[in-house]
């Protein structure tokens, strides 16, 4: 498999934002908003907000994509060859709530991510798969910032009728949150609330997606998640070592 995010049919560019029109934004308890610095996610999700369906989306993207863009889908072999940095799949959210609710993805047997995974060492149960690596780290904004990996999947979370984004909006928040990824940077977001959003950036963020052609519907993300296993996508042999691309 090419470390080429070319290998994958729904990703055109290094910059793709997931349209997650099912999602929808619900509080963990009480009246709050993201993660501020200082605070745990277990302390702050009771009054801050999580969307379910990108949750979902977030665990199982990080999972599966380094491991698709990796050679042969071994994650530790092109990281000791240079193909991936030290941290191959990374995940944002600005919101405890969300944090915690994508870590209890990772946690389930049964979600997609771990379904994907399951088939993946089955395709690899003649050898050790190698191809492993610890799950995705999930963190807030803050708490990544200064960091990297190959992978980032930026949840958005926000999905209401009336545009309201909340720390979202934070501009030098977002800039962080987008400059993460060596290789490929995954934002999961309801299109219509941030276009309805008071902040210039998102509406930017979507308008830019669309004209570029990088925003790919839900079912199409979701249809290649279920059915991947690894070197499905591309043919041929391991490729050159491809040079490092900033989002």
């Amino acid at each position: 498999v090419n470390p080429s995010v070319d290998s994958i049919s729904w990703i055109k560019s290094p910059f793709v934002f997931v349209n997650v029109a099912s999602g929808r934004e619900t509080r963990g308890g009480g009246e709050g908003g993201g993660i501020s610095k200082g605070k745990s996610s277990r302390n702050s999700s009771a009054d801050s907000i999580g969307n379910a369906a990108e949750a979902e989306l977030a665990a199982a993207l990080a999972s599966t994509l380094p491991r698709a863009l990796a050679p042969r889908g071994d994650v530790s072999a092109a990281t000791r060859d240079g193909h991936f940095c030290g941290t191959p799949g990374a995940i944002i959210a600005f919101y405890a709530e969300q944090v915690r609710r994508i870590r209890a993805e990772l946690d389930d047997e049964d979600s997609i991510a771990n379904r994907a995974l399951k088939r993946f060492i089955a395709r690899l149960s003649t050898e050790t798969p190698s191809g492993s690596f610890d799950r995705p780290g999930v963190h807030s904004v803050d708490s990544f910032q200064g960091s990297e990996a190959d992978v980032v999947v930026l949840s958005a979370v926000r999905a209401n009728a009336n545009g309201s984004v909340g720390f979202l909006s934070d501009k030098r928040r977002l800039n962080v949150a987008l400059t993460r990824a060596r290789r490929l940077c995954v934002v999961l977001g309801h299109s219509d609330t941030l276009k309805r959003s008071d902040s210039v950036d998102l509406r930017a963020l979507v308008t830019h997606a669309e004209r570029r052609g990088c925003v790919v519907d839900e079912a199409t993300v979701r249809k290649w998640l279920e059915s991947w296993t690894p070197g499905v996508e591309s043919t041929g042999s391991e490729s050159p070592k491809v040079k490092r691309r900033r989002v």
